[in-house]
């Protein structure tokens, strides 16, 4: 229903495989929630049925209730993000936090009168008897028969694996058809043909996990700073020459313009700017050369025209907002300028790649990866280069 109401394209042919590839992504991904559709109603209902009687005799109604609860949250969830891309064209963000210091009042008056709120809410009501029903309908459907099984022994060992089974097979649905909770699906791997279109990106992110994610990370102090506190935080660190006049630059990044002198060297034909994560620099540091671990890039450090930087890099614990920094000049503070679309269009005037491009090279980013994980495929060609490689595709699986 999304993917038709807020289609941008006339029409979706040559996009059949982001259209399945988000279906199928989303449908796993939506599993972190809806798997516990078959773990809550084994312990709380199945398990204690069991042992009285009494519960024995109303538990389809309890998992009918339950059921019925869970698809109005669903259905709640989805409504919710419908509105919110109306507003924002985005599925669930950041911006969600904003409703807490927005006025509550208009909040009401928008959704009843813009939103068409009434409808909304009277909606519950098919979703609450089609849940019912459906779920009476599968119920009411024959149970495979407990198999007879005799010996103590036996009967334990029967039973232990049903258990070992029942275990594996939720954690199996909720980490997305993988028993490996690193390889749960999350925004980074969304297949990279479904990422390359934003929109059907966005489509793939199951409306609880994207609450999920939002309410995991509350809003940051910068996002909620007064025009005066922004204006007070620039006027801190720009140069001395622009203290007074910086308002009238189109960007407070023209304060920190330099021009270069003229060339030192000759023009390079190729320059190599490489970017290691800390935990190989050992294979580059003397006492280990002897060790052949990177012949190749030793031939790069031992050539007399390359400069080594050994230090650790700023912006981040981890090499992805560090590289972001570096390729936009700008020191990426957790902001994640690269997942943000408005870095998408144009470059910085900061950043690497478009001043090399300036001097009249060709600009190219290898990615160590997937480009598409930290949308590098749209903020790396926004901000200068050329092309953007991916190691899944030169260097192969």
């Amino acid at each position: 229903i999304f993917m038709i109401v807020y289609n941008p394209y006339p029409t979706w042919k040559g996009r059949w495989k982001s259209v399945l590839g988000s279906f199928r992504y989303g449908f796993w991904w939506g599993m972190d929630f809806d798997a516990y559709v078959f773990l809550l109603p084994l312990i709380l209902v199945t398990l204690p049925a069991l042992l009285f009687d009494g519960y024995h005799q109303m538990e389809d109604t309890v998992r009918l209730v339950g059921l019925t609860i869970y698809s109005c949250i669903l259905y709640a969830a989805f409504a919710g993000k419908m509105i919110f891309y109306k507003h924002f064209h985005d599925t669930y963000n950041y911006m969600v936090h904003y409703g807490n210091h927005a006025e509550k009042r208009n909040l009401i008056d928008v959704f009843f009168n813009q939103d068409r709120g009434i409808l909304v809410i009277l909606g519950l009501i098919p979703i609450t008897f089609i849940s019912w029903y459906m779920g009476d309908f599968f119920l009411s459907l024959p149970s495979i028969p407990y198999p007879t099984i005799e010996g103590t022994w036996p009967t334990v060992a029967w039973n232990i694996g049903l258990v070992a089974a029942s275990v594996l097979g939720f954690y199996w649905f909720r980490y997305g058809g993988t028993l490996s909770h690193d390889d749960k699906p999350e925004w980074d791997t969304i297949p990279t043909v479904v990422k390359e279109d934003i929109f059907f990106a966005r489509a793939t992110v199951p409306d609880l996990c994207a609450l999920e994610t939002v309410l995991k990370h509350p809003l940051r102090d910068e996002y909620t700073a007064s025009a005066e506190d922004i204006d007070d935080a620039i006027h801190r660190i720009i140069p001395k020459e622009y203290k007074d006049s910086w308002q009238d630059l189109n960007t407070p990044l023209h304060a920190f313009k330099r021009v270069a002198s003229g060339p030192r060297i000759d023009k390079p034909q190729h320059i190599f700017f490489i970017v290691g994560e800390s935990i190989p620099q050992w294979s580059l540091d003397k006492p280990y050369k002897e060790l052949n671990i990177c012949p190749g890039l030793w031939d790069f450090k031992d050539n007399p025209y390359t400069a080594q930087v050994p230090n650790f890099l700023p912006a981040g614990n981890v090499s992805r907002p560090s590289i972001v920094s570096l390729l936009s000049g700008v020191y990426d503070a957790g902001m994640e300028i690269n997942e943000r679309e408005a870095f998408w269009h144009e470059p910085l005037p900061t950043s690497l790649a478009s001043q090399m491009k300036r001097l009249g090279y060709d600009t190219i980013y290898w990615y160590g990866g997937n480009a598409s994980y930290g949308n590098f495929n749209h903020f790396g060609k926004a901000q200068g280069f050329d092309r953007v490689e991916s190691a899944s595709v030169f260097c192969g699986p």
